[in-house]
């Protein structure tokens, strides 16, 4: 069986794609409140991160599916 040189196969799909981003959705996290990588968080201020990226992620997951469509 001769391999179909035609064929395109996707890339790998990856279930968590927007995890790929994280590093960059917690820098503008922080960014966003005024905060710094080296700082010290209190548990008001991680909440906040926190919910300030699920926001973020939120909205990449949101074009995720939107460009799947």
């Amino acid at each position: 069986m001769t391999p179909n040189k035609d064929l395109h196969l996707p890339e790998v799909y990856h279930p968590n794609a927007v995890d790929l981003h994280i590093e960059e959705v917690r820098q503008s996290a922080l960014q966003q409140l005024g905060l710094g990588d080296g700082d010290n968080l209190s548990t008001e201020q991680a909440a906040q991160v926190g919910q300030a990226m699920a926001e973020q992620l939120e909205a990449l997951q949101a074009n995720v599916n939107q460009q799947s469509e």
